[in-house]
């Protein structure tokens, strides 16, 4: 049910005839950013019996009117809003005959004004506003009769704010607190006069919008609809947690009420009710249809009354109750006198002002005429200088001295403000072309028209000696303005190239800021706060603006036929001046500084003129001394500088320790028994120590980190930047990190094969695989909307998830072949998986779904699942397992789960912390030498691209994507060198490819030259680095066939032991030979093969490699290898093969089939004799031949498939050693 009741305002207030409009108490209040406001006239029937609530509005104001924020004063009946489109404040109340009254109370405010909130003891009204950066304060009146619109009022906080938005007041304790949600957001508090201020909290914070006090329990609660929760904390900012956190939220207004905490929910339109205790939702209420902005609760247990001292203590305008008793408070613009009751009214004191050279004078326009001229006229004092003959062309202010400095033509004029005579004049031989002063060493600085020169004259002294500083290329500086805190000057260049410079003033070197788009530049202004230049182009009638270091350069245009002049920023309003032909006025305002608005204001300027030239904001807190906490350089803290009253401390962001300086943030790598996890929020990747809930932030470069693994073997974190929309590397305490692939997009799932350094990652509906350095990659598997992705190593498969509109889970070879979907949507309840994980000790796979709220394990043999845990309402989105557990994090959860992985008991929190956003991505640590491939582990299974495993025992070799590999083996642009070199011969185990370092061996009668030299290095253009003299003849030695019969018995006794030796040898061989035999195979071959498919397309196969560092030795970029001295390879235990699944009917092999040797091995084997043993498995082109039998046992389950672009390493017999070389039948 729903009806309205409509209130016409005027600027003095309106009444209507209709007597009681508000319902009985306690009700519950909103705003919707309309001219409306919604309430429940049953609101403790809705929450104790569950009667449906009954929805109300009123509307008061025209649709102009947009009331956003909200409050009330229950002892006085009073309702009140904040209003952001028609910059006032409102109030509704009862009159004394029992009519309902609303009207404007307050005028001015920007559209940045947000949240109000009443003192209900001292009777004063606070509101914040973001646009200027300031919360005011007001006092209310005693009815609706008194109100006086546009009284004056006091700015009870305005430095080191940002963009202020929530406010509430513990009047009991007389507290003040409030939100910022600016660069570096916080909450914080104060006493009731702005005094005393402490940070609250300033980590772990994005944007907080509301805050509200709890004033039974003395517990404060704030929304941060960045962070899509509600956050309760004390008084002093501690015992912080989240009561309620919900994903897709977008939180705004909060109150309190008894045992309730309400919160709307302007994702679905709702009012939440919560526990204050538990955070559990209790109810949920629709709104009218309305967008719900700012609420209340209407009720007197939320506003006890205590002892009201102000009521009898008698000030003049503002009184606050203190623990020491009332105290008096003057509005802006007044002093408070001796008495300390009175305030008197301080005859045209500025405190917050425009100012504007008006011809021969100098016009005061205060702060809240930008806003208020529409409603009301205030006053324009154009008395601020004293009167003289010429125009003011440039001014500058000493503000905390109440001096301003003007030229007029050649004259520089010093007078104090509203002086009618002048303390000093100074005349000079050219124009004056630009004016400015630097507060810190009290200097007036100057240029002149023509001249490449900038004059200083420090005021303080008692002579007037004036300074020059000149730079070469300096130009003619005109528009001077000074930064006093990092030493430099920005300037127009009015020389014959137009310009926009800085001056360092210490270095003395000159920048160019802007040259391009600039025609006739006249007037420019520093913005300290954002670090930005403006100025305003006559000639182009345009504003322009870049940063300080020339970066981020925008224009707007304006209208033509104006004359613009002037320029200034106050907080986030630029400024500016214009004439428009005869003499026409304007006073121009953006509320905004980035130049992208189409809005601005044009407030006419009547100040009796036709000409108009500089402009400045006049503001005390914009001339900040540097021993001001957190001003200059951020107080050299390196993360965050925390105000203290005059003074600071630095503090550092999660994951970061303070070092012994107290300004330097350092974190400490975790080397072992952690996890990893991504916080999408605050970007940044954490370590948790899941041992002592340590946690450590890496420190990589600014970005949106997303996916990430790690890499024990070679110490590395990959991870995937959404905003650089490239995949990252680094090692975990941040060096060494670039770029591995630029260009990659929409990445869910990453992994690395830690066998060989590849990276996986899912892209859109595709997986990639690319090298660790990522030179190159290569497309292995086309799916639907690809998530997230695993790959089991030692196993040699490849899993992943496949998301809506048909969620399924997959697996395949982790080259891509032989995929099989493990099950999907219409086999098995699945909706939304989100995650996944491998079980390395038996290879089972781990996964999580958001929606169906489960965790299942499955057994990868027979596809069978089996539910861990499900319905506990936690909606995990990220798993992981090992050892025994599975730990993973729930959807909204700022913590780390563990449970047993058997039968999801004994559930139990890693980490919890309510610093962190939102974590999504997690891995944990795993010791991954014992997982890693048989194959393509040593060495990159001898590929120059890709080694690809399939299955547990195979493997092949791939190029990059769209590449075909050779006959030879090698990808295009491979360079190979030789395999002998002069008088020797390099091992065939090693690739010989360009950077790869071999051992080398020497002929028979040959030997090594110099001893030191066991390795060569084959060079970018395919031959070794050094081959001269590496092998020499060896020198006999004949001296001792000299030696006469004393020497013959010598030669004697050398001839038997020779002798034994041989025989010795002999007997070797014999048994040698029969173990040969034993190894002996018989193969079939098919009559139907034809001989020519072995070449041209064919692609050769090999097995693995041999473990004899002599023989095989690799060089990847940093690592080198010493062979250890070792004459035979070893002998290696291959797995068992099933020979029934590679034999073929038809002509049976002779003397020229198949037969095994041991011997050193070849990656490209050439022929051999009939003596050589082998067996070969063909790579059949899929043009011309079948898929041939799948090789595989009881531990595989995956059937291969052959494509025409591979290298095969196949998985040999048990009882062939590993090193046989590889043949063909013939």
């Amino acid at each position: 049910m729903c009806r309205s009741v409509f209130l016409f305002f005027l600027i003095f207030g309106c009444t209507v005839s209709k007597p009681g409009l508000f319902p009985d108490t306690p009700y519950l209040f909103w705003t919707p950013k309309t001219n409306q406001l919604f309430y429940h006239n049953n609101t403790e029937n809705w929450i104790h019996i569950n009667e449906p609530p009954n929805i109300f509005s009123f509307t008061y104001g025209t649709t102009k009117h947009k009331h956003i924020g909200c409050s009330y004063d229950f002892g006085k009946g009073f309702l009140l809003s904040s209003d952001n489109h028609a910059n006032t404040l409102a109030l509704l109340g009862e009159t004394s005959s029992g009519r309902t009254q609303g009207t404007f109370f307050h005028f001015g405010t920007s559209s940045g004004v947000g949240h109000v909130a009443v003192d209900w003891i001292s009777s004063n009204v606070y509101w914040t506003d973001g646009l200027f950066g300031w919360i005011g304060l007001q006092t209310l009146p005693r009815s609706i009769e008194t109100i006086q619109p546009n009284k004056k009022f006091r700015v009870v906080v305005d430095k080191f704010l940002d963009v202020p938005s929530g406010i509430a007041v513990h009047a009991n304790k007389r507290f003040l607190f409030w939100t910022d949600k600016g660069v570096e957001p916080k909450l914080e508090r104060a006493s009731l006069d702005g005094s005393n201020r402490k940070v609250l909290i300033w980590s772990g914070i994005i944007n907080p919008v509301s805050v509200t006090v709890d004033v039974r329990n003395d517990m404060v609660y704030f929304t941060d609809s960045a962070r899509e929760t509600v956050e309760v904390i004390d008084l002093n900012g501690n015992s912080r947690r989240i009561l309620f956190y919900e994903t897709n939220s977008l939180f705004y207004g909060i109150e309190t009420f008894k045992n309730y905490v309400f919160v709307s929910d302007q994702s679905t339109n709702q009012i939440l009710v919560l526990s204050n205790s538990t955070g559990q939702k209790l109810k949920s209420s629709a709104t009218g249809g309305s967008v719900p902005f700012s609420l209340g609760v209407f009720a007197e247990e939320n506003q006890p009354q205590d002892s009201a001292e102000c009521d009898a203590y008698g000030c003049n305008q503002i009184c606050i109750t203190e623990n020491a008793g009332a105290k008096c408070l003057c509005e802006d613009g007044y002093d408070l006198s001796a008495d300390d009751k009175t305030c008197t009214e301080t005859n045209k004191l500025l405190q917050r002002s425009i100012l504007v050279a008006a011809g021969p004078n100098i016009c005061d326009i205060t702060i809240d005429t930008l806003n208020s001229y529409r409603y009301i006229n205030l006053p324009i004092n154009c008395d601020v200088i004293a009167t003289t003959s010429g125009d003011v062309s440039y001014f500058t202010l000493a503000m905390h001295t109440r001096e301003i400095y003007y030229a007029k033509e050649d004259i520089i004029f010093r007078q104090e403000l509203f002086e009618t005579s002048v303390a000093l004049n100074i005349s000079r031989q050219n124009r004056i072309s630009g004016m400015d002063y630097d507060w810190l060493t009290d200097t007036l600085y100057w240029s002149e028209e023509s001249v490449s020169k900038i004059f200083a004259w420090n005021v303080s002294s008692e002579k007037i000696t004036i300074q020059e500083i000149s730079a070469p290329s300096m130009g003619f500086p005109t528009a001077l303005k000074v930064d006093p805190f990092k030493k430099r000057f920005f300037y127009i260049d009015g020389s014959s190239s137009v310009s926009i410079k800085v001056l360092n003033i210490e270095t003395n070197d000159i920048q160019t800021l802007e040259s391009l788009g600039i025609v006739s530049p006249a007037y420019l202004i520093y913005d300290r706060r954002k670090d930005m230049v403006f100025w305003s182009d006559a000639g182009k009638s345009s504003l322009g603006s870049v940063k300080s270091d020339g970066t981020n350069t925008n224009f707007k245009q304006l209208s033509q036929g104006s004359t613009y002049s002037g320029i200034t920023v106050y907080k986030d309003y630029l400024l500016w001046l214009s004439t428009t032909p005869p003499s026409t006025l304007h006073l121009n305002v953006m509320e905004n500084t980035s130049l992208s608005s189409d809005i601005a204001i044009e407030m006419p300027l009547n100040v009796g003129v036709s000409r108009i030239f500089d402009m400045r904001a006049f503001d005390k807190a914009l001339q900040p001394f540097a021993k001001e906490p957190c001003i200059t350089d951020n107080d050299g803290c390196e993360h965050i500088c925390v105000v203290e009253g005059e003074n600071s401390r630095c503090v550092c962001h999660l994951g970061y320790t303070i070092q012994s300086d107290q300004k330097s943030c350092v974190s400490a790598p975790i080397d072992r028994g952690f996890l990893l996890t991504t916080d999408i929020q605050k970007k940044n990747i954490y370590q948790i120590n899941y041992m002592n809930e340590d946690i450590q932030t890496i420190n990589i470069l600014p970005g949106s980190p997303g996916v990430q693994d790690f890499d024990d073997i070679r110490n590395e974190m990959i991870w995937w930047d959404s905003s650089q929309t490239a995949i990252r590397k680094s090692h975990f305490d941040g060096s060494n990190e670039k770029v591995v692939k630029g260009g990659v997009v929409e990445v869910h799932g990453l992994t690395i094969d830690h066998s060989t350094g590849n990276i996986f990652y899912s892209s859109g509906d595709n997986i990639f695989v690319t090298t660790n350095s990522g030179d190159v990659f290569r497309k292995l598997v086309s799916g639907g909307n690809i998530g997230s992705l695993q790959v089991d190593s030692k196993r040699g498969i490849m899993v992943w998830i496949e998301g809506r509109p048909n969620p399924k889970l997959r697996r395949s070879y982790m080259d891509g072949t032989n995929v099989e979907t493990i099950f999907s949507s219409s086999s098995h309840p699945i909706a939304t998986p989100m995650d996944l994980a491998i079980d390395d000790a038996d290879g089972s796979l781990v996964w999580c779904d958001d929606t169906l709220d489960k965790i299942e394990v499955v057994n990868m043999a027979t596809f069978t699942p089996r539910t861990v845990i499900e319905n506990r309402k936690e909606f995990p989105v990220s798993v992981t397992v090992y050892g025994e557990f599975i730990y993973y994090i729930a959807r909204d959860r700022r913590s780390v789960t563990k449970i047993s992985k058997i039968t999801g008991s004994n559930p139990s929190t890693v980490m919890a912390s309510p610093l962190f956003g939102k974590l999504l991505y997690l891995t944990i640590y795993k010791e991954s030498s014992q997982m890693l491939h048989k194959l393509c582990s040593s060495q990159n299974g001898l590929c120059s691209k890709f080694c690809l495993p399939r299955g547990e025992n195979n493997a092949i070799c791939a190029c990059e994507n769209g590449v075909q590999i050779d006959p030879e083996g090698l990808c295009p642009g491979d360079v190979q060198c030789p395999l002998t070199i002069s008088n020797g011969k390099i091992p065939k185990t090693c690739r010989r490819l360009a950077g790869d370092v071999c051992g080398f061996t020497c002929d028979e009668g040959y030997q090594v030259n110099v001893a030191e030299t066991t390795r060569i290095i084959c060079g970018a253009n395919g031959q070794w680095d050094q081959t001269n003299k590496l092998c020499t003849v060896v020198e006999k030695n004949v001296a001792a066939l000299a030696g006469g019969i004393a020497g013959s018995g010598v030669v004697l006794i050398i001839l038997a032991v020779v002798v034994f030796f041989v025989l010795k040898r002999k007997k070797k061989e014999k048994k040698s030979k029969q173990q040969q035999n034993d190894l002996s195979l018989g193969y079939t071959c098919p009559s139907e093969l034809d001989p020519s498919m072995l070449s041209g397309s064919q692609i050769s196969t090999y097995t693995t490699l041999s473990e004899d560092g002599e023989v095989y030795d690799e060089i990847k970029e940093n690592y080198l290898y010493q062979a250890p001295t070792i004459e035979q390879p070893k002998s290696v235990e291959i797995p068992s093969i099933r020979f029934s699944k590679h034999e073929y009917k038809g002509k049976s092999c002779d003397d020229g089939g198949l037969s095994v040797k041991s011997e050193r091995y070849s990656v490209f084997p050439s022929r051999v004799n009939e003596d050589d043993l082998g067996y070969l498995e063909t790579s059949q082109s899929r043009a011309s031949m079948q898929d041939p039998e799948p090789d595989y046992d009881s531990n595989d389950h995956l059937k291969p498939t052959h494509g025409e672009d591979y290298l095969y390493v196949i998985r040999t017999p048990d009882n062939v050693r590993r090193g046989s070389r590889v043949q063909q039948c013939n």
